[in-house]
């Protein structure tokens, strides 16, 4: 979801440098719809590559086993 927030983001910011406004005006003003297809218009089959890491890391994070002594230690900290 990081990777696709960060790209919508994008997209906030170049409409907003483009028109002039503010950041959270543009943010606040633009249909859910329209950015969307904004989203598709800027899609590049190299986000694929990101999102299949982001998606990688997620999965072995959190799929990681913490045996009892590791779970001792963190709550220790």
């Amino acid at each position: 979801m990081g990777c696709v927030l960060g790209n919508y983001l994008i997209i906030i910011g170049s409409i907003a440098d483009a028109e002039g406004l503010g950041y959270f005006e543009t943010f606040t003003s633009i249909d859910p719809v329209m950015a969307i297809e904004f989203m598709k218009m800027s899609f590049d089959p190299i986000d694929l590559l990101f999102y299949a890491f982001a998606l990688f890391a997620g999965w072995s994070f959190s799929s990681r086993e913490i045996d009892e002594e590791d779970f001792l230690e963190q709550v220790a900290e």
